[in-house]
């Protein structure tokens, strides 16, 4: 059999993530990976202690509707979200991997640099790929910028909001404009609001409620810190779920996982004093890196700042820290980052000051 055609298929289908590697041999902090540093919640180690000790966890299969948390999770949402507006997914890739193979056609709009699977998807599933760049996204506005560069009668475009790896967060008003424009043009919307527990005024759950071309994902890997339990949702209007949920495989989402979305609401004080905490050690370790010659900081409306040294690569940043015990995620591996720039984690206080020693003994 001739594999040539799928592997030419495939060949874009690769994806670099941030965190620590098995080559990362020895005691590192890690700031290349932005997942809550404060976890596990206590709440979170009790619910999956009790969980743990039931048989049925193990020798049951989920809920194929997980009814119980999605109820759940529309009741932490308010906004008139309802049941019928969500669907669980394991993480917000797989997500991204049901809304691609089932709208993505003709053409993916994605602005660069961002969040690498909203492409590989996009590309499996035979899209002609328009990137954008980010900054000038938001110079120009992002209706305008978008406006000029749709050439198919259909497609898709993503919005990561705020944004990985800039922190650039788009206002909800300018997506609101952009969702009807894009319904005009028989295009699809994905806003991955990962991080909008960080500007929740920004959040576009409205647009749920009044247009019929929108899914939002979520996740809460990042912000509970389960990277390794792996649960997301999307929210979108009844028909869309539906659709969707058609595409999806059976038990997708694990017991596990399950039984934590059914208990979201418990996690709410916990989220919001570590994004209290997060964002104010975020403003810190701006001002503090500010005083370095040379540094240049994006201002971010998340737990993580992108950075560069005037005249220094981000090879050279990214093993100079390695060999203080620092890991930082080099921004050239994602599509549209260049070479100079790092994105760096905000962490508790202590680590974050021994980052900030770090740059300031090396570059200082």
């Amino acid at each position: 059999m001739n594999l040539d055609e799928y592997k030419i298929r495939y060949r874009g289908a690769s994806c670099r993530h941030g965190g620590r590697k098995e080559s990362d041999v020895g005691n590192f902090l890690d700031f290349s990976a932005n997942v809550n540093p404060f976890s596990p919640d206590p709440i979170l180690l009790e619910l999956i202690g009790r969980m743990v000790t039931d048989k049925d966890l193990f020798v049951s299969y989920p809920d194929s509707s997980y009814k119980k948390a999605r109820i759940a999770i529309s009741k932490n949402l308010g906004r008139g979200i309802g049941p019928e507006n969500i669907i669980l997914t394991n993480g917000t890739i797989e997500l991204i991997k049901l809304f691609c193979e089932v709208f993505t056609r003709d053409e993916a709009i994605i602005p660069t640099p961002t969040f690498c699977e909203y492409e590989r998807f996009s590309a499996i599933n035979d899209a002609n790929m328009i990137f954008l760049k980010y900054g000038e996204m938001i110079d120009n506005g992002v209706l305008e910028s978008i406006k000029g560069r749709i050439e198919h009668e259909r497609g898709t475009v993503f919005i990561c909001n705020p944004n990985n790896p800039t922190g650039d967060l788009i206002e909800k008003d300018d997506l609101f404009l952009l969702s009807e424009f894009l319904d005009e043009n028989n295009h699809m919307l994905f806003i991955d609001e990962a991080f909008i527990d960080f500007a929740p005024h920004e959040t576009s759950l409205e647009l749920v409620q009044e247009m019929k071309n929108v899914v939002i994902g979520r996740s809460l890997t990042k912000i509970i810190g389960i990277p390794g339990i792996r649960l997301g949702y999307g929210i979108a209007s009844e028909d869309i779920i539906s659709i969707i949920k058609k595409a999806q495989i059976p038990w997708s989402v694990n017991n596990i996982a399950r039984g934590i979305a059914e208990s979201i609401g418990e996690f709410d004080s916990f989220i919001r004093s570590s994004v209290d905490v997060l964002g104010s050690e975020r403003d810190r370790m701006l001002n503090e890196l500010s005083k370095i010659d040379g540094m240049n900081i994006r201002p971010s409306s998340t737990n993580y700042l992108m950075l560069h040294i005037d005249g220094v690569p981000s090879s050279e940043i990214s093993e100079k820290m390695k060999g203080l015990g620092i890991l930082v995620r080099r921004c050239d591996s994602f599509r549209g980052g260049d070479d100079i720039s790092i994105r760096v984690a905000v962490r508790n206080s202590k680590e974050n000051d021994a980052l900030i020693e770090a740059f300031k003994r090396l570059y200082g």
